[in-house]
């Protein structure tokens, strides 16, 4: 009896909680000095979503109408479990939020001296703005504009070193190294280098004349620099003492302290001073394919040398099969195509810069040439944003810096918990900053079903805190990884990872994380790399790298506890696709293009790493089998006795070598997929939900082979399914219109029984609500006691069926 009391007061609650929520409108003809009231009636909505917001209280919905709001939404209010705040698009609309405005005033070049010199003036025009372009984009009908740079990129969203100037080594002249200058004295070896001290000094020869580098040590000798060098490459010289006038002269007394500077003698060519002030990007493969960003502080062309600013976080490696690279970025010089602009980095009298742009589409410039104005999209702020969802937005053209905060489409920063965030339904595009979704800390939030692509310089998705997941999200053209994960506790299925910039990965689980189920995604032309995190499962994925080098990598070789298993991995240049050396790393059921782990069995190898031989002590264990076309272990399978059509996908062929040779991964699975957090993820279905396994055993890799043979029905029914030897056959239990299907196997016969009009089958709809907020609001005025109102609910619940 108590419990059915218990059971009254919830219904209770909750019915007077959904009688207290209200809906709410904005759309572009609103206006924000309307009411709660008037804002309740689609035809006197609000005009700001920023506005909208600021009013919610928990259980509301506010609900947005197609349009283009130019503004910044900073959420500062809070739903509760029982009762959510939901901001989401009106039903079939897609309102947009866009962070631009329209920059005018364009005129065109009508001289070179007026476009700065620019040998391409008649195509270029110029504009002014109050606001400082500096971290800014430039679109122009909603696209991508890019800042002129040297080499040119050749899509303005996704940066590829490839596209920069090498810094290959070039043997003896030394050419296209990075050289430290700081004022100061150290030992050093050869051009090689040998320097306990971790100092960073090369030596290459102009002419007759020897130039030193050196960076910042300790043991002056009276003003002297003195530098012990290798006789092989100084002509029989062993000892050159530089005195510091003599040092300076060599660099025309530029100011060396704090500065580097590199020497290219091939490109390196124009006037003195040509380069300064312009920006240089360096990337550097030693630094985890970092790039970074310096201003140019002198440019001296005897010596084809570029001093820049801050010494970088990294040794540059110039030699090597990966040598280092750099561009030039915003030079009005190198201005030249379609595309991009050039931007003064200094105001000039009244307060503006100038922007030199060379339009795709020269027509109507002042009515389609924007600039990002606001930084972020939808900002979470402080200690707000628990239970609340977003769906259904575009977000695009975001960009810029305030006060160190992070630029982007929906941002949460670090620090600022919450609880239950849910970011679905939205497409993020066009933005640049931290991230297209930054979702930095919180607990419990979802990111679903987002498509988010074309975000310069930061993550598509990055997901951190606890129990959070990111599932069915397509995320594409990032600057950095597609989807980072910093989580205790976490699950990542079904999200399509595509292209990235040179720091992408398509999924990265680094330090801190723990718990990690990783199901069912799809990367294409990308990879999944981890390190010291623990307990991490990577089931049931399709990773083709493209001509990458790792497609799962383990940086730090220590993850722990790590579960690969039913994945296809491939798409790599070294035959190296799995890289993980963990003895606590256990690899099953994947077709692996190359290497593999300690602890593994049940794998196919469609292609082998250099040290995948007899003669390195790599034998095939349990049931693998090698099908790179050799027969050093056996028959010379190759892909083409696995796959229908590898081309196109990577579903298995009738009488392929990977059915029914796999291994029963859920005697296998850890401990921690047993909470109820993982539930949605069936380790009995493949990557596509097909039962597995369908014959004698798993097969290998993320497909399941579906024959096209039928088993027998009772009935007529053509949807008992495809079941050989009838296994699981009960999975189809369910509704067929209104009546109950209970599935059981007799032999090799799936067949049911079917309960008509079962309660379980009946839909529904509780839309007439008006009767029970007329009681509500009898009881709340005193006209009704608890008592009778209890009586009128019950009435109602009745008459309705709710």
């Amino acid at each position: 009896m108590q419990q059915k009391h218990i059971a009254t007061a919830l219904i209770f609650i909750a019915l007077i909680s959904t009688a207290n929520a209200a809906t709410y409108y904005v759309a572009p003809y609103g206006n924000d000095a309307h009411t709660k009231q008037q804002a309740q009636n689609a035809t006197t909505p609000w005009a700001t979503i920023n506005y909208g917001t600021s009013q919610l209280l928990a259980g509301d919905t506010l609900l947005v109408r197609e349009g283009t709001y130019r503004e910044s939404v900073n959420i500062k209010v809070n739903g509760t479990e029982a009762d959510r705040i939901t901001i989401k698009a009106y039903l079939g609309e897609k309102p947009i939020l866009e962070g631009t405005q329209v920059t005018g005033g364009w005129a065109k070049c009508v001289s070179k001296e007026e476009c700065l010199d620019n040998i391409n003036w008649q195509n270029i025009y110029y504009a002014k703005t109050n606001i400082n372009p500096e971290e800014k984009l430039f679109f122009e009908d909603g696209e991508y504009l890019q800042i002129a740079q040297e080499p040119n990129q050749s899509d303005p969203a996704l940066e590829q070193v490839s596209e920069f100037s090498s810094l290959e080594n070039e043997g003896n002249n030394f050419g296209h190294q990075i050289i430290a200058i700081n004022p100061g004295q150290a030992e050093v070896g050869s051009f090689s280098i040998s320097d306990p001290d971790g100092f960073y000094s090369t030596l290459f020869k102009e002419g007759e004349t020897i130039i030193v580098g050196i960076k910042s040590g300790s043991n002056k000798n009276n003003g002297n620099y003195s530098l012990t060098m290798d006789a092989t490459n100084l002509n029989g010289t062993t000892t050159l003492t530089v005195d510091r006038e003599v040092f300076d002269a060599l660099y025309d007394n530029i100011e060396v302290e704090n500065q580097r500077f590199f020497v290219d003698s091939d490109k390196l060519i124009q006037d003195d001073d040509y380069w300064n002030g312009t920006k240089i990007r360096f990337w550097s493969h030693a630094a985890n394919n970092w790039v970074d960003t310096k201003y140019v502080k002198r440019f001296i062309q005897a010596r084809h040398m570029v001093v820049f600013d801050v010494p970088l976080g990294w040794a540059v490696s110039p030699g090597g099969t990966s040598p280092d690279a750099y561009s030039f970025q915003n030079h009005p010089l190198i201005l030249d195509k379609a595309d991009e602009y050039y931007y003064t980095t200094q105001p000039d009298i009244d307060g503006n810069y100038t922007v030199y742009l060379w339009p795709r589409n020269a027509s109507d410039l002042d009515n389609k040439i924007g600039i990002s104005i606001f930084i972020r999209g939808f900002y979470i702020n402080s200690k707000y944003g628990s239970y609340v969802t977003i769906d259904g937005f575009t977000i695009r053209s975001y960009s810029g810096t305030e006060g160190g905060t992070r630029s982007g489409g929906i941002i949460c920063p670090y620090g600022f918990n919450h609880e239950s965030l849910i970011i679905k339904n939205n497409l993020v595009y066009n933005n640049k900053g931290y991230g297209g979704i930054a979702i930095s800390s919180g607990n419990y939030d979802i990111v679903e079903g987002n498509l988010v692509y074309n975000i310069l310089d930061g993550f598509g998705i990055l997901l951190a805190g606890t129990n959070g997941k990111a599932t069915g999200n397509n995320i594409t053209k990032t600057g950095r990884t597609c989807l980072y994960v910093s989580l205790k506790k976490g699950l990542l299925t079904n999200n399509v990872l595509g292209i990235g910039s040179t720091h992408a990965n398509g999924i990265s689980i680094y330090a801190g994380n723990e718990n990690i189920l990783v199901s069912g995604n799809r990367f294409m032309n990308n990879n999944l790399t981890f390190q010291s995190c623990r307990n991490l499962t990577i089931y049931n994925n399709i990773l083709d790298s493209k001509e990458g080098n790792y497609v799962i990598a383990d940086w730090s070789k220590n993850g722990e506890n790590v579960y690969i298993f039913n994945n296809i991995i491939t798409g790599t240049s070294n035959n190296a696709a799995l890289y993980a050396t963990s003895p606590t790393t256990t690899s099953k059921n994947n077709i692996i293009g190359g290497s593999s782990t300690i602890n593994r069995s049940h794998n196919i190898y469609i292609a082998r790493a250099w040290n995948q031989k007899p003669s390195y002590g790599w034998l095939l264990q349990e049931e693998e089998i090698v099908a790179d076309g050799t027969t050093i272990y056996g028959p010379a399978y190759t892909v083409n006795d696995i796959f229908q059509d590898i081309s196109t996908s990577y579903e298995l062929k009738e009488n392929s070598i990977a059915i029914d040779k796999g291994t029963n991964i859920i005697t296998e699975l850890p401990d921690y997929l047993q909470d109820p957090f993982f539930a949605e993820v069936d380790f009995l279905k493949d990557i596509d939900g097909n039962p597995r396994p369908q014959g004698n055993g798993f097969d290998i890799g993320p497909y399941e082979f579906q024959s096209n043979a039928t088993q027998t029905c009772a009935g007529t029914d053509s949807n008992c399914g495809t079941w050989p030897n009838c296994q699981n056959c009960n999975s189809q239990d369910g509704c067929i219109e209104t009546a109950y299907r209970n599935y059981s196997c007799e032999g090799t016969n799936c067949s049911y029984t079917e309960q008509a009009d079962d309660p379980r089958c009946q839909a529904v709809e509780c839309v007439d609500l008006t009767a029970l907020t007329d009681h509500i609001s009898q009881w709340k005025q005193g006209n009704l006691t608890m008592l009778a109102l209890m009586e009128k609910i019950q009435l109602w619940k009745a008459e309705t069926g709710c």
